[in-house]
């Protein structure tokens, strides 16, 4: 797709988009999530996240995050087969790489912060009032040098071209193949990452 891309909106996805979310998915994949996955990501038990995707207040595709300091890894991103090939899947990576890069700048914050504090009580300077875990914590983070560098990763079927060359066109590059890696289709997939 050339040109701008298309206007859509972003939100956590909440138990009212399930039906709509499912039925994406079904659409989507041999191997579709269950209700009971879903579930789990909106109630936040497995640490992930479901952002939705709308375009004139009707879902039409979401992805799922698990984020941590310096990784981000892409569950699951699906568009609505009558919105495929619009550019809606490469707003979500945008999106995506920005709460990448968001979640790496909080983190490095806090790092610095840590060092600061931890290089202070190597010199000296009196901590009293700062708590022995997080103490040393920021005395080991004075000892180390930091090396900030973030990662977005997925996983994808091997004979998912079209998602495969989505992701190289946002600079992802495979890493390795996966052998076996989707059992009850009998497919190997790849691991996909993208550093930044």
């Amino acid at each position: 797709m050339s040109g701008p891309l298309p206007h859509c909106d972003f939100r956590i996805m909440t138990r009212h988009e399930l039906p709509e979310v499912l039925a994406i998915e079904r659409r989507s994949f041999r191997e579709p999530w269950d209700q009971d996955r879903f579930l789990e990501v909106v109630q936040g038990k497995n640490g992930c996240r479901c952002v939705v995707v709308e375009v004139e207040g009707k879902v039409i595709g979401y992805f799922v995050l698990e984020l941590q300091a310096t990784s981000t890894h892409i569950i699951n991103l699906a568009i609505h087969p009558d919105y495929r090939r619009r550019g809606y899947a490469s707003r979500c990576l945008g999106v995506i790489q920005k709460i990448a890069l968001r979640t790496l700048e909080m983190a490095k914050g806090r790092e610095a912060n840590l060092h600061s504090l931890g290089s202070q009580t190597a010199r000296g300077f009196p901590h009293r009032s700062l708590p022995t875990k997080e103490l040393r914590i920021a005395e080991k983070a004075a000892e180390r040098p930091t090396l900030f560098r973030g990662e977005i990763f997925l996983e994808v079927e091997e004979s998912n071209l079209p998602a495969q060359l989505l992701y190289k066109k946002f600079g992802f590059r495979a890493m390795k193949i996966l052998p076996n890696y989707y059992p009850t289709l009998q497919e190997d997939g790849y691991l996909m990452r993208q550093e930044f």
